[in-house]
């Protein structure tokens, strides 16, 4: 529905890396549950895929960043600083914290993009924080987007965390909180097209 309304209403400029994330979620997630019922590969893909959609994040940021923030340079330039904090923050994390339960399939990755997503999450929350401390006005298409964000992205970093740490018994029930979370993030983003600019 959200990739319609981009289309139909025209409003993929307001973040192409959005619509792009939304546009891969939509067809890797279609591919992965195909390769689930033929028992292909699903593993492999699905790795695959949370690192794709890593780097989309990211560049989602950095988009965000230089449009909502064009005509405040200082604050633009804060941000950055802040993104780059996050990505020392990510390394020194990991780097401190390896991970040593080896039982699950997707321990070692599962680790490793739980403390992206968790480097991407402060990113979103210091460019929240900016918005708020500046008192900037912005339209309500980024604060929805930006809001569906968090409210998408924190819970599955949490999530990963706990799995990584517990292994496959944590699996099935965390994958259905993560994904209630990501359907309320859903209804969120659909105020992404909808809203006036």
């Amino acid at each position: 529905m959200l990739l319609v309304l981009a289309f139909t209403k025209d409003r993929m400029r307001i973040c192409y890396s959005f619509f792009i994330y939304l546009l891969f979620v939509f067809v890797s997630d279609s591919v992965y549950a195909t390769l689930l019922m033929f028992k292909i590969g699903a593993r492999q893909f699905y790795v695959l895929k949370e690192f794709c959609l890593d780097l989309i994040k990211i560049g989602m940021a950095l988009e965000l960043n230089w449009k909502i923030f064009k005509y405040y340079p200082r604050v633009r330039g804060s941000n950055l600083v802040g993104i780059i904090g996050a990505a020392i923050f990510f390394l020194i994390y990991h780097w401190l914290t390896p991970q040593k339960n080896l039982d699950w399939w997707f321990s070692i990755p599962s680790d490793v993009h739980s403390k992206i997503l968790q480097a991407t999450c402060i990113s979103f929350l210091y460019m929240s924080g900016s918005i708020l401390f500046y008192r900037l006005q912005i339209t309500g298409a980024y604060k929805f987007l930006i809001l569906g964000f968090l409210v998408s992205q924190l819970p599955l970093a949490l999530g990963f965390a706990i799995m990584a740490a517990f292994g496959q018994k944590a699996r099935i029930p965390l994958s259905y909180f993560n994904s209630i979370f990501f359907l309320l993030a859903l209804i969120v983003w659909t105020r992404v097209y909808w809203v006036d600019d």
